[in-house]
């Protein structure tokens, strides 16, 4: 993957919170263990803590507003795909997006 520089600084925070810190430079073998526990958990924190963070994104994808920089590069492209795949699923869990 290229430098976070030229990807949207909220692309890049999902991807942090996603796939780890090392994102940009690791290959995906690289990705530790650890990062399973955020996809895997299910724990009321780890729901609490994608809710706050990506709430506001998952609204905003939703009405279209983040269109500008969705197809803008790769890196962004996959943030979309894991917030309106993945972390679209948590706050849903929660309390279902209308």
């Amino acid at each position: 993957m290229t430098s976070s520089g030229s990807v949207h600084p909220r692309a890049a925070a999902i991807l942090e919170f996603w796939l780890s810190e090392k994102w940009s430079s690791a290959k995906w073998d690289d990705f530790p263990r650890a990062q399973s526990k955020v996809w895997f958990s299910g724990k009321p924190e780890t729901d609490a803590s994608i809710r706050s963070k990506f709430a506001q994104d998952l609204e905003d994808i939703a009405a279209g507003k983040l269109d500008s920089w969705l197809l803008s590069s790769p890196q962004d492209t996959l943030a979309g795909v894991i917030l309106m795949d993945q972390l679209a699923r948590i706050p849903a869990r929660l309390c279902p997006f209308q």
